[in-house]
């Protein structure tokens, strides 16, 4: 259907996903019926707004609160290292301005090769609206700090003051073929 001004997408019917279909609409759109490769909307985290989007629509607004992030815990080990593990860290960054340095507070560790979790303090960092968070793993030889994946969110979609990404749902690693990250 179109919109005042032109604007014209899908017509959704009931009991149908709308984001999905809004989705598959515009990869449609972008690409053509003949592509053999559909390309729509790509990365997670643009997903993730996508679906933002929607919740604000369908709630008729959304709220902002701050949040503190106490903590982060990475499942399954990245393979960034010759020996098959990873030394992570993360930046914290909210208005394109970084707020939380984890490699500033703490002693970067090593998570060895089958170890099944990590847990990285946050210290309470206090995160209002966008936030992005973006992983590196650090060499000490040669010294050098390689970017493993990212993520954006919003704090006024955390429910229960608790976020799970899944693999498929972080930037960077969603598409990761090799399983290196």
């Amino acid at each position: 259907g179109c919109l005042n001004g032109g604007f014209c997408g899908p017509e959704w019917e009931q009991g149908v996903d709308p984001i999905t279909d809004a989705l598959e609409w515009f990869a449609l759109r972008r690409t053509g019926k003949k592509a053999k490769h559909r390309q729509g909307v790509g990365q997670p985290s643009q997903r993730r707004y996508i679906n933002y989007f929607y919740k604000t629509m369908t709630m008729g607004g959304y709220r902002t609160p701050t949040l503190a992030l106490r903590k982060i815990v990475m499942h399954s080990c990245p393979k960034m290292d010759s020996d098959g593990g990873c030394d992570p860290w993360f930046i914290i960054e909210q208005k394109w301005k970084e707020v939380f340095d984890y490699s500033k507070v703490h002693k970067v560790e090593n998570m060895r090769k089958g170890q099944q979790s990590i847990e990285l303090s946050c210290e309470g960092v206090e995160l209002r609206g966008d936030v992005r968070i973006s992983f590196y793993d650090h060499d000490e030889f040669p010294p050098r700090d390689e970017k493993m994946f990212f993520f954006w969110f919003h704090t006024g979609f955390i429910e229960n003051n608790y976020l799970r990404l899944l693999k498929p749902e972080i930037d960077g690693a969603a598409h990761d073929r090799s399983c290196a990250v």
